[in-house]
């Protein structure tokens, strides 16, 4: 033996996430960033997984109140509500909070498993393209990021998704923006 410890238990297999209609699922993330001239410095991040439509937040901060406000006042009240609600174990998305939110608009609460963080691989993929995104400002828009950041995000829902063959948009409303940004 190397000195290494057989587990006598095997891994529970990864399963693929299936949705079969928008607000099925909702993935929930935080991406850091760094702070720009406003005092935002991250950037909560909401993806339908079923049409891959996403919204991102700037915030100053990932409390779990910033969190529960944003969730409310900026996606619940103009989108609806998902069935389910999936995030990482973050401690903001496990508080007392969140969890009371869901419980109370009947949303069910999911996360990733400790030994698997990165979980479904969708919503990782639109990170990169957001993060990718904001590497093509210019030097003075990077330091102002998240004044620039609903209109990159819309560019992207407006996009044709090569998985889907159709843009988050058409999938999430039914029809493709009156105007494209892309």
């Amino acid at each position: 033996m190397c000195g290494t410890e057989e587990s006598s238990t095997p891994a529970a297999p990864l399963k693929t996430i299936k949705t079969t209609r928008p607000l099925e699922l909702c993935c929930m993330d935080f991406l850091s960033l760094e702070e720009d001239k406003f005092g935002y410095k991250s950037i909560l991040v909401v993806t339908d997984h079923f049409t891959r439509y996403a919204q991102a937040f700037p915030t100053k901060n990932q409390k779990a109140i910033t969190v529960a406000r944003i969730l409310w006042e900026k996606y619940f009240v103009h989108y609806g509500l998902p069935e389910r609600l999936h995030t990482d174990q973050g401690r903001d998305f496990e508080s007392k909070i969140i969890q009371e939110l869901t419980r109370l608009l009947g949303v069910k609460k999911s996360r990733t498993s400790p030994y698997h963080p990165q979980g479904d691989p969708q919503p990782e993929r639109f990170n990169r393209t957001l993060l990718n995104m904001l590497g093509t400002l210019e030097a003075d828009q990077k330091e102002k990021w998240s004044q620039h950041l609903a209109v990159l995000v819309h560019a992207y829902n407006c996009s044709t998704n090569d998985s889907t063959g159709f843009s988050p948009y058409m999938l999430m409303f039914g029809r493709e923006a009156n105007y494209r940004l892309t």
